[in-house]
């Protein structure tokens, strides 16, 4: 009896140790669809652009950005839309901050955040520079 509850106990110890590596995973592969969805967006963004200047629709912020809101929720662009809805799906926001608003955005950066570390966001700019943790969307630019 004793060595049926041993068996037991240590079954029990090893499915703890499965169910948290599972969780740091799943954790991870949520933060690579992020990621891929800010590439997804940036190619998105420069397909709208215009010699130098991009699309006067899609300037969502120009200078910091306050993050404790839930980032960009809807657009009435269907493509787009969809990558706001995976991102929320992945229980993340994505940001994009431009040099300025109006129709002379010349510069960008798309900051999704990370699943793994919420103090942590993917960037990538319109430069083509990517920052994997960069500790906070600030500016139109990776830092």
């Amino acid at each position: 009896m004793v060595e049926l509850l041993v068996v037991i106990s240590i079954i029990g110890v090893l499915a703890s140790i499965v169910i948290a590596a599972t969780s740091s995973a799943r954790n991870k592969a949520k933060d690579s669809r992020v990621s891929s969805d800010v590439k997804e967006m940036r190619n998105y963004l420069e397909l709208k652009r215009v010699g130098d200047v991009y699309d006067s629709v899609m300037v969502i912020h120009a200078g910091p950005l306050s993050v404790n809101g839930d980032g960009l929720k809807y657009s009435s662009d269907p493509a787009e839309n969809q990558l706001y809805t995976d991102v929320a799906n992945q229980t993340s926001s994505i940001f994009v901050i431009t040099n300025n608003i109006g129709s002379s955005v010349t510069s960008y950066a798309i900051y999704g955040k990370l699943v793994s570390d919420p103090t942590k966001y993917y960037c990538m700019d319109s430069m083509g520079k990517t920052l994997p943790s960069d500790p906070s969307p600030l500016t139109s630019t990776c830092q």
